[in-house]
């Protein structure tokens, strides 16, 4: 059997999160936290205009969604903002409908048409042994090549495309993208991953790299391999997490325990245990 080459990783983790809110507390942290997401695109410099999704009204952006429909809230990340504020997001919401997963790889000169050797894989039945899959290869030009793995409406969905062509940059087969679209209980369940602080770069690679490997074949990078644009020490990322408690969270929770109180908060944050609330001491007179 021929070894499967395997290629330096240029950027995984999330690529789309979709939340929904209804709950009062998550509403209103879900909603600090986009308004904090939108005030950082307007630095850069990115255009706000209004707009509305499913008859949720507010306001977007290049890969930003934030919209309302009477006490339940919308928010939308995708591309490069998913992958930076995704997390976040997940943390503070109610309900997570859609999240993507991203492993993109450079296979610098070789330049091969991975789509179509999976495929070819794929028809021969070489295939792990399972549950029928549905394979759909596209070619078209210039966008490139794709191969689609499940249905759409499936829980987990899978594409590998030609990124590169479809996003106009570089050479015609260079960068490769593992993508993994999940719905519903299987998004849920990566959502509570990534809340118990699992690194989404780490979790992407692990996850697309194992859906495929069930799927279809083994995929040519390796889920531990370094992440050659993403590899930051964990002392450059403290300060960020540090610094987005303070700006954002801390905000929300202050406003959160004016309107439901201190114990009330602490329950919905699970800190409970963790802290002791002392009655307020009183001081009288003579």
């Amino acid at each position: 059997m021929v070894e499967k080459p395997e290629y330096p990783i240029v950027s995984a983790g999330l690529d789309w999160v979709t939340t929904f809110n209804q709950e009062k507390f998550n509403t209103v942290m879900s909603t600090d936290y986009m308004w904090t997401v939108q005030e950082e695109l307007k630095k850069r410099g990115h255009a706000i205009t209004r707009s509305t999704r499913m008859g949720y009204v507010g306001c977007q952006s290049e890969g930003f969604f934030m919209g309302d429909n009477e006490n339940r809230t919308l928010a939308i990340l995708t591309s490069d903002l998913a992958r930076e504020f995704g997390v976040g997001l997940i943390k503070v919401s109610q309900k997570i409908s859609r999240i993507d997963l991203q492993v993109t790889v450079d296979t610098c000169a070789e330049r091969p048409c991975l789509s179509l050797d999976a495929y070819h894989f794929a028809i021969q039945g070489e295939h792990r042994r399972g549950r029928p899959r549905e394979y759909k290869l596209t070619r078209t030009h210039p966008a490139g090549d794709t191969l689609n793995v499940n249905k759409r409406t499936s829980d987990s969905y899978g594409r590998l495309y030609d990124w590169g062509a479809a996003h106009k940059q570089e050479e015609k087969h260079r960068y490769w993208r593992y993508e993994v679209e999940t719905k519903r209980n299987y998004s849920a369940r990566i959502a509570s991953t990534l809340r118990s602080s699992v690194c989404a770069e780490t979790l992407s690679r692990g996850l697309v790299f194992d859906w495929f490997r069930e799927r279809l074949f083994t995929p040519a990078f390796s889920p531990r391999g370094s992440l050659r644009s993403l590899n930051l020490p964990l002392v450059a990322v403290k300060p960020g997490l540090i610094a987005w408690l303070d700006s954002s969270v801390s905000v929300s929770v202050r406003r959160a325990i004016n309107i439901y109180g201190l114990p009330n908060v602490l329950d919905a944050l699970k800190l409970s245990p963790l802290v002791d609330i002392k009655p307020e001491r009183r001081e009288e007179n003579g």
